[in-house]
């Protein structure tokens, strides 16, 4: 079960909706008609459209959050397995024939309760950021469930938080954190406090996705917290070095995430500390570039590089390029491939390869579109896209549709501008 601040209540993060915490509880959508149609699919081998993001990553090589999920819970191959292999066993076996379950034990928590973020990120928007609600606002673009909330928060979940978590956290084997910014949210740092009262620490693996830009709150530091469990992942988003990674990510600043990353690096050894790289058409170019700067200078080892394919807003596929800049991008993967395959790095590779399959794809439609939202936004924030990526400069000769010429949402714009081919 996944919450988003909006109330929505999905799957996964990635999932399809099963349902709203403004209008229920937790667990009367654990049991309604969607989740018990997903259980009967899935005991019948059925594929569920809600599970429609991981079968298009597995569509480009990518390791998917099923195909993950599948290999933690109930891979033969892991030794360690066994308990959560008959747990698993135990959990089929006591679902009914129409899908209902008895008992509401979860074991893997994803709860996003707030979108409180710092950053405002280019592929990001306001039901996932704060931060972006006063640019969402003059770009129309705001929360279709809360507008004029800067803050979006499940008023009917964080109100009754405590009494939930105290409930769930003698069942949970797994926590995520993501979000907005997890440590930044109240909910964060108030389950990971009972979870040390209760000594619960010993039997849960953590895994977080962070910006990376803040380690303290109020006066709790995350090393205190995170140095009592075994073990831990830290996936720090971030997708370009410098300049390029503080404009795709408004809010970053590379210096200080350089000296949290060594921090980490110094004070909790048994941390897997990696870089969640999500690949947009602002980093195609330099994604080969920024690997070796992780690995060589951040101390990142290379098995924990990942690629992130970003799939939208679609003006930000890396396929919007042009013809003649993804020959240019296609010659720094290759050898970036190779590389990989020399020194063993079999996922990595396999997500070049996807990554290359996604380049190939013709979406240069868009390209026009993207230079004209790109236009805006760098006017609002006071930002300029051909300074801190010139190796795009060939695009500055692809003609398109002044901002100031516009007086409608974004989202229009594909039926004003005619298709472009590749240059």
């Amino acid at each position: 079960m996944h919450p988003t601040p909006n109330g929505d209540s999905r799957l996964c993060c990635i999932g399809g909706s099963m349902g709203n915490l403004n209008d229920n509880t937790p667990d009367e959508i654990w049991n309604n008609d969607n989740y018990k149609r997903i259980r009967r699919n899935m005991l019948n081998g059925v594929l569920n459209k809600e599970c429609k993001v991981c079968t298009e990553q597995e569509r480009f090589n990518n390791h998917s959050l099923r195909l993950n999920s599948n290999s933690r819970w109930y891979s033969t191959n892991l030794p360690e397995n066994k308990d959560s292999i008959t747990a698993c066993k135990e959990l089929v076996k006591n679902t009914r024939e129409d899908g209902h379950v008895d008992k509401f034990h979860i074991k893997y928590m994803d709860f996003r309760v707030s979108n409180l973020c710092n950053f405002k990120c280019r592929m990001c928007h306001h039901e996932l950021s704060s931060e972006w609600f006063e640019d969402a606002v003059e770009l129309e673009e705001q929360s279709e469930s809360q507008p004029n909330t800067k803050v979006i928060q499940i008023k009917k979940l964080t109100d009754n938080f405590d009494s939930l978590i105290d409930k769930m956290l003698p069942h949970i084997e797994h926590i995520y954190w993501a979000g907005g910014e997890p440590m930044l949210t109240d909910e964060h740092w108030v389950t990971m406090n009972k979870i040390l009262d209760a000594g619960y620490e010993k039997n849960i693996t953590l895994l977080y996705n962070t910006n990376g830009s803040r380690l303290t709150y109020k006066d709790q530091h995350i090393v205190d917290i995170i140095k009592h469990f075994p073990q831990v992942s830290f996936m720090i988003s971030v997708d370009g070095s410098d300049k390029r990674g503080e404009y795709i990510r408004k809010g970053l600043d590379y210096e200080v995430l350089k000296e949290n990353i060594t921090y980490l690096q110094e004070h909790v050894p048994q941390l897997k500390l990696g870089i969640q790289f999500s690949l947009t058409i602002f980093n195609a170019w330099h994604m080969s570039d920024f690997y070796f700067e992780c690995v060589d200078k951040l101390g990142i080892l290379p098995q924990e590089f990942t690629i992130n394919f970003c799939f939208g807003p679609e003006r930000y596929r890396c396929s919007v390029l042009p013809t003649k800049i993804k020959n240019e991008v296609l010659n720094k993967w290759d050898k970036f491939y190779w590389h990989c395959i020399r020194n063993n790095l079999t996922q990595l590779a396999d997500q070049i390869q996807g990554a290359t399959k996604l380049l190939k794809e013709d979406y240069s439609a868009l390209l026009p579109k993207f230079l004209a939202y790109t236009e805006k936004l760098d006017r609002m924030r006071e930002d300029d896209f051909w300074k801190t990526f010139p190796e795009y400069s060939d695009l500055k000769q692809v003609p398109y549709v002044k901002w100031e010429n516009i007086n409608f949402q974004m989202h229009k714009l594909d039926n004003l501008i005619p298709t472009i081919k590749q240059q």
